[in-house]
């Protein structure tokens, strides 16, 4: 039996499409989380999940039909999915935080008007402290980074 054939795609509209459906598909899976009822309480943030059991089943439902759709464009155009590996998450995530930590130093914030020696001499060095235990988190995953950035592409089903 004749295989229909694929529509013709070119490498860059394969690599976009490729990767607006990873990002939605993390989305998706985010939803999923709530729709099962996750929250999170943490120091500085929390997430109160406000759903009701009929919209988290709801949710379920439409990201499932969502999901779907998906999985009919992977197999359409022979796409890949994507492992991403939690030890690049974390690592990236570090850098990004380390940087914008680096932002609220006394030196930065003097663009915001010139800060108090006291906010200084108690800020900074907390700060040089956040950021190494920052890197000590980096550290801590450094070991499991096997492959390339950003993770590794799944052969096409």
């Amino acid at each position: 039996m004749n295989e229909p054939k694929r529509p013709a795609i070119g490498e860059n509209h394969r690599r976009v499409i490729s990767n607006t459906l990873r990002l939605t598909d993390r989305m998706l899976c985010r939803f999923r989380l709530w729709g099962e009822g996750q929250e999170v309480a943490s120091v500085l943030f929390h997430l109160q999940n406000d759903l009701s059991p009929a919209q988290r089943e709801r949710i379920r439902q439409v990201v499932a039909e969502a999901q779907a759709i998906i999985v009919g464009l992977l197999d359409e155009f022979g796409l890949a999915g994507r492992v991403q590996l939690v030890s690049q998450l974390i690592r990236g995530d570090c850098g990004c935080a380390w940087s914008d930590l680096q932002e609220i130093t006394s030196h930065h914030l003097r663009g915001y008007g010139e800060p108090s020696p006291e906010l200084a001499r108690e800020l900074d060095p907390r700060l040089g402290a956040l950021c190494e235990t920052l890197k000590r988190l980096e550290d801590v995953v450094a070991e499991n980074d096997a492959g390339p950035p950003g993770g590794r592409e799944k052969p096409p089903a």
